[in-house]
């Protein structure tokens, strides 16, 4: 490819993953966020009301406790109706599922969210990713070479079925990655999402890109 026409490529990858990607996904995951609102005020009340019978019941044990010189004893039955008449076990139980939900996993980082989105957008970048990968002459900093070997690798890994987490650049899925990329029930143990592992080095590069870690060999603007 003459150099012109490789900036041109690198700058059209920049506005598809800017615009037509990352822009877009996050635009999902906050109206997603906006919609679940509703649902997390309504379980955070629910929860707040059992907690605070709860609470109630301690500080009376403690208190009971302390007037006859013994160690305070709760009687989780007698708790547990009061708390059944200001949040009923069903709705307490529906309450405490939805917190589950929403929560973020421990491994997650702020953009958990909307990477979740980003790879639902696979589509977008299954076409061009074999031309990026095969056709652009890159090079690569110490810094950026696990990254230019990881896209280098996914042409071989993206028509398969099946990949397993052996065959991947594991130092590349960091934070919530980790969890979209190996975290997913639905493969059989050991088998990554190749999805997301795909959108996880595309990520990658884009930064990369910018950064001059990763570079093109023939290029004015991305060289």
């Amino acid at each position: 490819m003459s150099a012109s026409a490789v900036d041109d490529a690198l700058d059209l990858f920049g506005v598809l993953m800017a615009t037509r990607l990352v822009r877009v996904a996050q635009r999902a995951s906050q109206k997603n966020k906006a919609a679940d609102l509703p649902k997390q005020a309504q379980a955070g009340h629910t929860l707040a009301a059992a907690v605070a019978v709860l609470l109630a019941a301690m500080d009376e044990a403690g208190e009971d406790a302390a007037d006859v010189g013994s160690k305070a004893t709760l009687d989780v039955a007698s708790v547990m109706v009061a708390i059944e008449q200001v949040a009923p076990r069903d709705r307490l139980a529906v309450a405490v599922a939805t917190v589950e939900m929403l929560a973020p996993a421990d491994e997650d980082d702020d953009d958990g969210a909307w990477r979740e989105e980003l790879v639902k957008r696979f589509g977008v970048v299954r076409q061009f990713l074999p031309s990026l990968a095969q056709v652009v002459s890159f090079s690569a900093t110490g810094t950026g070479q696990a990254v230019l070997d990881a896209l280098r690798e996914l042409p071989a890994l993206i028509g398969r079925k099946r990949v397993k987490e052996s065959e991947i650049r594991t130092d590349l899925v960091k934070g919530s990655w980790r969890r979209l990329v190996t975290g997913n029930p639905d493969p059989p143990a050991g088998v990554i999402d190749r999805h997301a592992y795909v959108l996880c080095v595309l990520e990658a590069l884009w930064k990369a890109l910018r950064y001059r870690e990763v570079y093109a060999t023939d290029s004015k603007r991305w060289g």
